[in-house]
């Protein structure tokens, strides 16, 4: 996974595009969103989203809170 602050706002992602299965850590974080370091998709780091160039595919979204100072992320419990 990814942890990222834009701004006053942190966020959290699943750390590989599923494009083409590049990295997401080396990508760019422009408010809500992060582009892909390899071909630039675009993807909403609230919904996970892709922007651009199109619809139809997703990165995780993972939950994050801030607590005591500490950034806690809430992943999903896998069986």
């Amino acid at each position: 996974i990814l942890i990222m602050r834009s701004g006053s706002e942190v966020f959290s992602c699943g750390a590989i595009c599923p494009h083409q299965g590049v990295s997401m850590g080396e990508g760019w974080v422009f408010d809500d969103e992060i582009t892909c370091p390899e071909h630039s998709w675009v993807f909403s780091l609230r919904d996970g989203s892709l922007t651009w160039p199109g619809s139809g595919t997703r990165i995780p979204i993972y939950p994050v809170r801030i607590s005591g100072g500490i950034v806690e992320v809430d992943l999903p419990v896998e069986p």
